[in-house]
């Protein structure tokens, strides 16, 4: 495959972020416009999404790396996470909120560090598969946020902050 400058592994290939920006973006589209078309991309993207979640609920930075390099992007797994939920409660569709529960269940099991030492809760983050200098395996601040929308909406409790 040829390689490109953007974030994934290469042209054609999946960035895990991209798919879940997209998945929660077209959610929130169908949810503020009703229009079918965008809970129908929506829904394509979760069901892919979900079929590339790993057995330990944590995301790879791109569905199509090669199975050699452990790239993780955590951040992705908070973002779709939280169009999953939306997602199954606009569709009502179970297996949109079970797969967001191993989602969550895998960052908070595997890629969360609690203590007052880092900057950030959620590990794991790569920022862009080909060029580790942007951050591979870290903390990227913003999957915090994902993260903890994530863990307000599971308990009832989201501020939805998007409206």
């Amino acid at each position: 495959m040829k390689e490109h400058p953007g974030q994934g592994y290469a042209l054609g290939t999946q960035w895990s972020r991209g798919q879940a920006w997209g998945l929660y973006g077209f959610t929130l589209a169908g949810i503020n416009t009703r229009d079918a078309k965008y809970l129908d991309a929506a829904q394509r993207i979760a069901d892919n999404f979900i079929a590339h979640i790993r057995p330990d609920g944590l995301t790879d930075c791109d569905f199509c790396q090669p199975d050699t390099e452990e790239r993780i992007d955590n951040i992705a797994g908070a973002i779709a996470a939280c169009g999953l939920l939306e997602l199954g409660k606009l569709t009502g569709k179970e297996a949109y909120e079970e797969s967001a529960r191993k989602l969550v269940d895998g960052l908070l099991d595997h890629c969360c560090d609690w203590s007052m030492a880092r900057l950030g809760i959620l590990t794991c983050c790569t920022a862009s598969y080909h060029d580790d200098g942007a951050g591979r395996h870290t903390n990227i601040t913003y999957g915090d946020y994902f993260l903890t929308e994530a863990l307000a909406k599971l308990n009832g409790t989201d501020p939805v902050l998007w409206l």
